[in-house]
Formats: structure tokens, sequence, C-alpha cells
């Protein structure tokens, strides 16, 4: 993510200091708008596929070098909009097992995920094993009655952003490997639930340090929910106000953003590869 600075408070080196520990947490969590590394690990065996880096990542530190797995999505693309190739298609239909995002966040790439799965692929769906939060009414502060620019109601696909709902897709992930793959990942997959519980602390310790009322996020769009609830973060605004990077905000949700910064003396906007940058500037 840019870090795109906005230090209109008197005191600079102390919102600076907040922005940079926010983005050195956003770093933690390999957050690269959407995307990160794609490349196949150099395990052998079964042969996994999975659409988004994060949850690739994920997969690896479960299955270690017992297992092939590829990403599909690459980096610094955008998984919402991402369209794929003849070849990811195959790449799906070869596979022994293919792990989704799910929620909707695969976007241009669920007609060639649900024609693997009829062809009889198997697919699990990380999305069913967590609680996913919606977006409403509240979620950003000070947002005018009445505004119908949001995407209110609707599923947030972002939840890799909490580690604990990462650590439970991890443990979910192993009855699946088993079933179709043939690893018995178990005790990799609490090993690796018991990291992200260690993340969390970590971060809360981080945290901790920057003063409550910089405890403020401007996003690219609404894709840190997670992270705000999980850490008791704040999203006051978002470049584009919506869970899809597809939205196009008007003029009148960019006046609102600009005019929200000014009002929290936001330290900063979190932009992702998919930001408008004529728009954030």
């Amino acid at each position: 993510m840019i870090p795109i600075m906005r230090l209109s408070s008197p005191s600079r080196s102390a919102r600076l200091a907040a922005a940079t520990a926010l983005l050195a947490i956003a770093g933690m969590l390999g957050l690269v708008g959407c995307g990160g590394d794609t490349a196949a690990s150099a395990g052998t065996g079964p042969r996994i596929v999975v659409t988004t880096a994060p949850l690739g990542a994920l997969v690896r530190d479960v299955v270690g070098d017992r297992a092939q797995v590829d990403v599909l999505i690459p980096a610094n693309l955008d998984p919402h909009d991402f369209q794929p190739s003849a070849k990811d298609a195959q790449r799906l239909a070869d596979a022994d097992l293919v792990v989704v995002s799910g929620a909707g966040l695969e976007g241009g790439m669920q007609q060639s995920i649900d024609q693997a799965r009829q062809d009889g692929t198997p697919v699990f769906d990380a999305s069913a094993h967590v609680r996913l939060r919606t977006l409403d009414e509240h979620d950003h502060e000070g947002e005018e009655e009445g505004d119908h620019g949001h995407d209110h109601g609707a599923e947030d696909p972002h939840y890799w952003l909490d580690p604990v709902l990462m650590g439970d897709v991890a443990v979910a992930l192993a009855p699946a490997l088993k079933e179709h793959a043939g690893l018995d990942v178990t005790a990799r997959a609490r090993a690796v639930r018991a990291r992200m519980g260690d993340l969390v602390a970590q971060m809360d310790g981080m945290i901790a340090a920057v003063p409550q009322a910089d405890r403020v996020l401007v996003t690219g769009h609404d894709s840190l929910g997670y992270l705000a609830d999980r850490f008791h973060l704040t999203v006051v605004g978002a470049v584009i106000p919506s869970l899809s990077t597809q939205a196009e905000p008007s003029a009148a949700q960019v006046a609102d953003v600009v005019a929200t910064i000014r009002r929290t003396h936001a330290p900063a906007i979190f932009t992702e590869v998919s930001t408008p940058k004529a728009v954030v500037d």
C-alpha cells in the first residue's frame, strides 16, 4: 500500500510516527493492495491451486513442502476484476484441490471456478469458514444519513486482514487437504493458528504506541474493516466507498472524504494499486 501523507495537524512529527506505525502493521499482514507474491512453491506431490496471494501464503504454511502450491492472481493485480486466461482455467481443472477466497472477491474468475467444480475438481471456499462482516450504515464515521453510495449490507470479502480468522481458515482447511490431497496436516494447521494468535499480540503492542486520536484509517476502498474491527481502529472514509474497486466515486463522495480527512486529521491514506491516482491526489 502507498501512504499518501496528509499531515495537517500541528503535531506533524507525532502524526508521521502514527502513520508509520500503521504502515508497519499493514506490512506485517502483507497488504500490497489485494495482491502479493504468486510464485509456485517448491514442494512436490499434490497440486493445490489458490486464487489469491494471502490465501496462498497461508496454504504454503499449512502444507510445507508436501504439496505444490500455485497462486493464480499475479502480484499487484486486483482480484476484484482479474480475468483468468485459458491456461489459468486449465490449472484450475488439473488441481487436486482449489482454494478460493470466496464472498465474491474473485469476481471475473467465478465462472472458471464454477466450471472446474462442475467438472469434478474439489473447491474449498475459505469464506464459508469465517464469520463475514457486512458493510452497514455506521462503517464510516461521519457518513451522511441517507447516503446510498456504499455497499450497505454486502458481505466483506477482505477477511484475511484479521489474523484470527485466517487461523480459523487454516484449521478448517486441514480436513479438505486430507480428503482431497491425502495430506495429514492437522498439527501444522493448529501451529499456524497459534502463530496467528502471537501475531495479534504483537500487533496489539504496536498499536498501543499510536495515540488514540490517530487510530483512524482512510482507505483506497472499503478493504480494512476486519483490521479495524480486530484492532479497535476506526475507518473514517474510503476513496472508493465500496467493497469492490470496480465502483467509481462521485464528486460528492470525494468531497466527503476530503472533508473527513480535514476534520479527523487522518495521518495517511492507505491506497491500493487500483485506487485512482487522480482522485487520491
